[in-house]
């Protein structure tokens, strides 16, 4: 039995088979080769619009979190303390947290205990 890879990959090489016999340069490694290399280039674009995408998600998040900031320094410097805007600026950095970026740590070497000096 194929799973649905396999038999994507049998198609595909399949049509490669095809255009290759057709201008006569029957070479099956040449075939893989070019198939290996397709797929690693769609992975990569892949990863770099899924990182894109991600980036500007965060500075989203950012420019929320600095709007609302704004808004409540103002009304503080005032004088008055505003309790709707505290919970918006609190929300805007939670998920600007939540959404990646310079919060989040790249590795879990962050989560791990440092020993303490003796």
């Amino acid at each position: 039995m194929f799973s649905a890879f396999s038999k994507s990959a049998a198609l595909s090489l399949l049509a490669l088979s095809a255009a290759f016999a057709q201008i006569g340069a029957w070479n099956p490694t040449e075939m893989i080769w070019a198939e290996i290399q397709a797929r690693e280039a769609a992975r990569e674009r892949a990863r770099r619009a899924d990182q894109q995408w991600r980036e500007r998600y965060f500075l989203q998040q950012a420019e929320e979190f600095v709007r609302a900031w704004n808004d409540f320094a103002e009304q503080y410097n005032r004088g008055t303390f505003d309790l709707r805007k505290a919970r918006r600026v609190s929300d805007a950095f939670r998920k600007m947290e939540r959404a990646g970026g310079w919060l989040a740590p790249s590795d879990d070497s962050s989560r791990t205990k440092k020993p303490r000096p003796k």
